[in-house]
């Protein structure tokens, strides 16, 4: 009797921990899990960016390679999968629609999830850098008055301005007299605005 009790609970226990590793298992390979992003390429910096997208199963490393706001070309560093190689297809699909928001290849649908999430991290890398403007003046260029300074209307008043080598960052920005332009600038000792950044509005 007692040896039957602890065959029962053996039983019980292994019964459960099957259970416990199936739940488990389905719960990390749910690929509903992971929401895949629409990515917008609008404004997108042209280059090289590496993503990447690491779940305790399934690994990846791409190069994403963008040009004219489009995506031209992926490279494939790291697939770590188990039976989901032919999920790489999906890279091939992204390509040609501009978009992760593609089907997951059939009967890879984590790796596929896993390899859209590693081109979604290339792609937020690429995004432009928001800048915060709240600190910046937005003035007009009137013009340079030596290759070290330039003056702008600020307030309705023209203002002579410091920046080293203002016409070739006039000419790297495409700016040109007449240009709103926005400056992030302090006040020196001698009472003469500094100008630190320039951006073209």
């Amino acid at each position: 009797m007692k040896k039957l009790i602890i065959t029962l609970i053996v039983i019980l226990v292994i019964v459960f921990a099957i259970i416990l590793s199936v739940y488990l298992f389905t719960d990390i390979l749910n690929p509903t899990k992971i929401p895949i992003n629409e990515i917008n390429l609008d404004g997108i910096n042209n280059g090289s960016y590496a993503g990447g997208y690491e779940t305790k199963l399934v690994k990846a490393t791409v190069i994403v390679h963008i040009y004219d706001e489009n995506i031209y070309k992926i490279d494939l560093l790291r697939h770590e999968n188990g039976l989901g190689k032919k999920a790489e297809a999906v890279l091939d699909k992204v390509t040609l629609t501009n978009s992760v928001m593609v089907d997951h290849i059939s009967g890879a649908t984590y790796s596929s999830v896993v390899l859209l999430k590693s081109v979604e991290d290339a792609i937020i890398k690429a995004q432009p850098k928001q800048i915060d403007l709240s600190e910046y003046k937005l003035v007009q260029l009137v013009g340079t008055i030596d290759n070290n300074s330039f003056e702008a209307i600020y307030n309705d008043i023209a203002t002579s301005f410091r920046y080293p080598m203002i016409e070739q960052k006039m000419a790297e920005l495409s700016i040109e007299d007449g240009d709103m332009i926005y400056i992030l600038c302090t006040v020196n000792e001698d009472k003469q605005n500094i100008v630190t950044e320039i951006i073209k509005k």
